[in-house]
Order: C-alpha cells, then sequence, then structure tokens
C-alpha cells in the first residue's frame, strides 16, 4: 500500500531528488560530497625535503629542478589530507625527465604505529616510475586503499613519497584519485522497524552512527514514513554542516 502524501510535498521530494542529482553531477574537482570521483592535488611547492637536500628551483611552469647535475638523490614527501573511510584509486604524477640513465619515482605510504607495543611500521601502497628520456611524463598506478586513521591499536598516517635523482628530471606535482563510501554495517539493529536484513540497514545505521538522526521514537526509525520540510533541514544542516559564515 502506498502512503498518502501530503499536498505540496510530491513537489518536494522531486526537488530534494534532483538536489541530489545535480549535487552528484558536478565535475569531480568541485565535489566535496557523494559517491563520485574526486582528486586531492599534491603540488611541488607541499612536498618536504625529507633527504638529499641540495638546491633546487622552480622553473617558470611549476616544475621543481635542481640547479646542478650530481648522481645524489632527494626524497621528497607530502601528507595526505583524506577523509575517513575514503576509497583511494589512482595516483598520478607529473614529471619532466630527460635522463636516459635515471628514473624518478612515485610511492603512498601507510605509516602505522601499534600504540600498545609502541611499534612502528610502512606499507607501500602504490608505486610507478618515470622512463628516461622521454620529456614530459605523466605516470600512474592504481590503488585500491580504504583510510582508516585508527582501528583497534593500530594508527595509520599516509604521505605521497618521491625520489628524484639531482640530474635532468623535474617534477611537477601528484593527484590521488579518491571516493566517499558509507560505513560497512554494525552487526546488530539500532532500530527496531530497520533490521540488518533490510537493503536500507547499512545507510540508515551510517546515519544513526553519525548522529544525524535519532529515529522516530519507540526505538524506531519509520523508514516508511514521508519526509517533512523541517525533517529534511535537519538531515541536511547535520550531514553537511551547514552555515559556517565567512
Amino acid at each position: 500500500m502506498r502512503l498518502q502524501e501530503r499536498p505540496g510535498q510530491s513537489r518536494f521530494r522531486f526537488a530534494l531528488a534532483t538536489a541530489v542529482l545535480l549535487l552528484a553531477a558536478l565535475p569531480a574537482a568541485a565535489q566535496s560530497y557523494g559517491g563520485g570521483s574526486q582528486d586531492e592535488w599534491l603540488p611541488a611547492s607541499q612536498f618536504a625535503i625529507r633527504s638529499g637536500g641540495f638546491g633546487w628551483y622552480y622553473d617558470n611552469i611549476g616544475y621543481w629542478k635542481p640547479n646542478f647535475a650530481g648522481s645524489l638523490t632527494a626524497t621528497l614527501e607530502a601528507p595526505l589530507h583524506l577523509p575517513a573511510g575514503a576509497q583511494t584509486s589512482l595516483l598520478e604524477c607529473y614529471f619532466q625527465d630527460a635522463d636516459a640513465g635515471a628514473d624518478a619515482s612515485a610511492s603512498v605510504f601507510r605509516y602505522s604505529y601499534d600504540v600498545s607495543s609502541d611499534t612502528p611500521s610502512a606499507a607501500n601502497l602504490g608505486f610507478v616510475s618515470t622512463s628516461g628520456n622521454s620529456g614530459y611524463q605523466r605516470v600512474a598506478t592504481a590503488l585500491g586503499e580504504q583510510i582508516v586513521y585508527s582501528s583497534g591499536n593500530t594508527r595509520n598516517l599516509y604521505a605521497v613519497v618521491i625520489d628524484i635523482p639531482a640530474t635532468d628530471i623535474g617534477f611537477r606535482g601528484c593527484r590521488v584519485a579518491w571516493n566517499r563510501t558509507v560505513s560497512p554495517a554494525p552487526g546488530t539493529a539500532t532500530f527496531s522497524d530497520v533490521p540488518t536484513t533490510s537493503p536500507q540497514f547499512k545507510f540508515v545505521e551510517a546515519l544513526a552512527a553519525a548522529g544525524i538522526t535519532a529515529g522516530c521514537g519507540g526505538g524506531n526509525y519509520c523508514p516508511d514514513q514521508p519526509i517533512t520540510r523541517g525533517q529534511m533541514a535537519v538531515f541536511l544542516s547535520a550531514a553537511l554542516g551547514l552555515h559556517w559564515p565567512n
């Protein structure tokens, strides 16, 4: 049986659905929310020199280059600032490699720390390198890491690491492609009318865990009740953290 909607409610539900579709259709670079692909761009200027601190300069199109030839290699690092739960899919970096005998490389690292044993560790999540003496290059590799900053006793940090020889090689920057995900479903239900077998279970539980909804009372969520404009305002404002004036 279809629930009876109040006058004007169908138009509102259509407008809300349209707004959600428009948000999802935004270009990747403009997105902040939604499940579409997004980018974190890390220009060369955001990378700190971890080792090999010899002289460098920026050319007129933003490539970071050594100001002398040599056999040394510099290691650069820039942290990734992605939201928890982000699913990474691609590392893409831009180099100018005019040296047939030397290659630059890029990796994404997960640095972990076990707080119970005070034990650090590191894992290389993706590696790619240039192929010398072919000029400007875009090199890329697939990623499959879901960003988790804290799990049990483990604390994680993520960074892009560049190794670049002090020869005729320049570095412009890297981008990491990623998309937002919904948290995995818990083992038990928060609301009695949205059991673990419901196709909406995972999504309702994510709303509850994020503090966006407390249900409709009596331990229920009332998934089949129509939404009012007031309820919509609560959901969207809480979910998006709206109205922080500049």
